[in-house]
C-alpha cells in the first residue's frame, strides 16, 4: 500500500525529446531511490538560496550530501544544448540553401528571357500584352518551382523520422510547417523572377527585329 501524494497527466522525466508519461508521486519513504531532487520557487538571488538550502539540509542531516544545486532554466538549457545547436546548424544550411536557390532561379530565368528575346519581341509587334509577356515569365517559374516544392515536400516527409528526435511540440509531418516552407519557397522564387520579368517586358520589338535583319 502506498500513498499517492499527487497525480499528474504527462511528464517528460529526461528532457523535452523524451515521450511524456503519466505519473504518480509518493512519499520518499515509501519509495526507494538512490537521490531526490528538492524544488525551490524563490525571488531572491539563486547564490543566496543556495547557501541557506545546504545550511538548511546540514542541520536536518549533515551525513546527507548537496551535490549539486542549480537553477530550472540552467538545467533545461543543459538538456536541449546539443539538439539547439544541431537545429541552429541545419536553420544556417537551411537559408543559405534558399538563397543558393533564389540566385539560381534568377539566373534560369534570366538565361531563359534572354534566349526568347526575339519571340518577345514577335508576339509584342503582333499585338501581345506586355502583361501577357510577363505571365508567360511568372508562369514558368511557377510551375518549376512547384515541381521542386513537391518533390521536396516528398523527400521531407520520406525522412522526416530520421530529424524526429530533434523536434520538440511539433511533428516531422506538420501541416503548418510544410505550408510555411511551401510559401516560403514559392515567395523566394517569385522574388527571384521579378527582375527576369520586368527585363522580359522592357523589351523592345522594333531593335529587337532590327537586330535580327
Amino acid at each position: 500500500m502506498r500513498t499517492v501524494v499527487g497525480v499528474v497527466h504527462r511528464v517528460s522525466h529526461n528532457g523535452p525529446g523524451d515521450t511524456p508519461l503519466p505519473t504518480l508521486y509518493a512519499p520518499q519513504a515509501q519509495v526507494y531511490q538512490r537521490g531526490m531532487y528538492t524544488v525551490i520557487e524563490t525571488s531572491a538571488p539563486p547564490s543566496t538560496v543556495f547557501a541557506a538550502a545546504r545550511a538548511a539540509l546540514a542541520a536536518v542531516d549533515p551525513a546527507v550530501p548537496l551535490y549539486f544545486a542549480d537553477t530550472s532554466d540552467r538545467r533545461y538549457d543543459d538538456v536541449v544544448a546539443l539538439p539547439r545547436f544541431v537545429a541552429g546548424l541545419v536553420s544556417g544550411f537551411s537559408t543559405i540553401a534558399l538563397l543558393l536557390a533564389g540566385v539560381g532561379i534568377f539566373g534560369v530565368t534570366a538565361y531563359a528571357v534572354s534566349q526568347r528575346r526575339r519571340e518577345f519581341g514577335i508576339r509584342l509587334a503582333l499585338g501581345a500584352q506586355r502583361t501577357g509577356i510577363g505571365g508567360l515569365v511568372l508562369r514558368r517559374v511557377a510551375v518549376l518551382a512547384g515541381v521542386g516544392i513537391v518533390a521536396g515536400a516528398g523527400i521531407a516527409l520520406a525522412l522526416g523520422s530520421t530529424i524526429g528526435s530533434l523536434l520538440f511540440g511539433v511533428q516531422p509531418d506538420d501541416p503548418a510547417t510544410f505550408a510555411v516552407a511551401a510559401g516560403t519557397l514559392a515567395l523566394t522564387a517569385m522574388v527571384a523572377a521579378v527582375a527576369p520579368m520586368r527585363a522580359a517586358v522592357r523589351v523592345d520589338p522594333a531593335v529587337t527585329l532590327k537586330a535580327d535583319l
